[in-house]
């Protein structure tokens, strides 16, 4: 039986992203039916409305926020969850069970390599998958901000609170890109360091396996952005296809 004991606040957390995504989608027509409000009669409306938005704005931001705080407590929970089950502790009080398929590996450094060869794998595969879709919000919603500044009635009080918009959606987008490009150079040296292992010696490698280790961590620690359930859920067949096929090609066993 599968249990996860933090999974439960990943699934908090990747709901109220969708409700600050939903806040940004909302703010965005809002943008759009004030850009085009005129008249002497619609001016009460507009007022109304900028104000709405700008509410709305700053509850994206709270809840933004919230769910990038909430995450890094969430991975720290992971963190000692994956060390509990590299090396047979009990540090969490709570260890997961059928989250790592490498059961048959013994406790050690070794396992813990082979466990964070997984995760990257895992990671780098879902964050690829979720940057177009990152890209096209992030194109979309700040083309409309954008054109509501320069074609809108230019309001102070308004500019004041949507102008960060585009530039956060913006730094988030780089954000994943450069997430998905360090996850790739990790992936990378991982599969090195397993290739380099097949006809080496393990206690010669200690250095890699923790530079390996700390380059994963420190990577998801920076960028803080939660990977959608949704995709896992959908693609975890052929991730665990994946992965038992690279076991194989690196010659993962138990030792």
């Amino acid at each position: 039986m599968r249990f996860v004991p933090f999974a439960k606040s990943y699934k908090v957390i990747e709901r109220w992203n969708g409700y600050a995504d939903l806040l940004l989608y909302v703010s965005t027509i809002f943008s759009l039916v004030i850009t085009f409000l005129g008249g002497e009669m619609a001016e009460a409306l507009k007022t109304a409305l900028i104000t709405i938005n700008c509410i709305i704005i700053a509850a994206y931001v709270g809840v933004d926020n919230w769910c990038s705080l909430s995450f890094a407590k969430t991975e720290m929970r992971r963190r000692v969850d994956w060390l509990d089950n590299s090396f047979n502790t009990n540090y969490s009080g709570q260890k997961s069970k059928g989250y790592f398929t490498n059961e048959n590996v013994s406790p050690g450094l070794y396992k813990l390599a082979v466990n964070g060869f997984e995760n990257s794998h895992h990671t780098h595969f879902i964050i690829s998958k979720m940057l177009t879709g990152i890209f096209f919000k992030t194109v979309v919603i700040a083309a409309v901000f954008i054109f509501s500044f320069f074609y809108g009635n230019r309001e102070l009080f308004r500019l004041l609170f949507e102008l960060p918009l585009p530039v956060i959606l913006i730094q988030k987008f780089i954000k994943a890109c450069y997430y998905q490009s360090r996850m790739d150079n990790v992936q990378d040296r991982f599969k090195t360091l397993f290739n380099d292992l097949i006809h080496g010696d393990f206690d010669k490698y200690t250095a890699s396996v923790l530079r390996g280790v700390i380059d994963y961590e420190a990577t998801l620690s920076w960028a803080s952005i939660p990977l959608k359930g949704k995709l896992f859920e959908k693609y975890k067949d052929q991730l665990s296809e994946e992965w038992e096929q690279l076991k194989i090609n690196y010659g993962i066993k138990p030792v």
